[in-house]
């Protein structure tokens, strides 16, 4: 729009535009863009601030990594109570021992929103932030753990590689579709059955 410029400058600008335009309109067939975007303490719902997001895209955005959350990795989290209580101790004591005992927790429904409403920290890197927050080996999993482990699962440089070629992949017919979600069937049967044996072991 600088009319000082010459007009074969002017046009390039705009075909430049056009280009930029057609590619970036890409991410929305992805889900990756935002959950990373906001998986990224440096970054997270401040950026579609900034870039002057309407609010329907930014709720869009944060429902979708809501939804993963709730789908896939929130069940993972630990909630149980070490110790069994006496037989003694009445319900509503037990209601109060809970609630000191959770005091100052962040529980699996607050974890994500206490996260994206902390303040954005410039000069963090993403994956020694959250690998700070992953829980021991071994250790039960807390909501803070369990969502560290999400985003690593995004941030990885080597998992967005695998996710983009697997992709084009996809999208060739080059993969058999049914036995890959078959495998992912195993494997989170495989799982599930393994914690089941982990809650055993404690109960005996």
């Amino acid at each position: 729009n600088d009319f000082t410029k010459p007009s074969i400058v002017r046009a390039s600008a705009a075909k430049g535009r056009a280009v930029l335009n057609k590619y970036y309109s890409k991410t929305d067939d992805s889900k990756m863009y935002r959950m990373c975007m906001m998986l990224h303490p440096k970054y997270k719902t401040h950026y579609f601030d900034k870039a002057q997001w309407e609010s329907m895209w930014k709720d869009t955005a944060i429902n979708i990594l809501r939804e993963e959350w709730n789908s896939r990795y929130k069940c993972m989290i630990d909630e149980s109570e070490n110790g069994a209580m006496t037989s003694d101790v009445t319900d509503l004591d037990m209601g109060l021992f809970n609630e000191l005992n959770q005091f100052g927790k962040t529980k699996a429904d607050d974890v994500l929103d206490e996260y994206l409403k902390s303040p954005i920290d410039a000069n963090v890197d993403p994956v020694s932030y959250w690998v700070s927050h992953l829980d021991l080996p071994g250790a039960k999993a807390t909501p803070w753990g369990t969502l560290a482990r999400m985003a690593l699962d995004f941030l990885s440089a080597p998992v967005l590689r695998s996710l983009m070629v697997l992709r084009s992949w996809f999208k060739e017919g080059l993969i058999p579709e049914d036995k890959v979600l078959e495998y992912f069937r195993e494997l989170k049967s495989r799982r599930n059955k393994g914690r089941e044996n982990d809650s055993m072991d404690i109960d005996d």
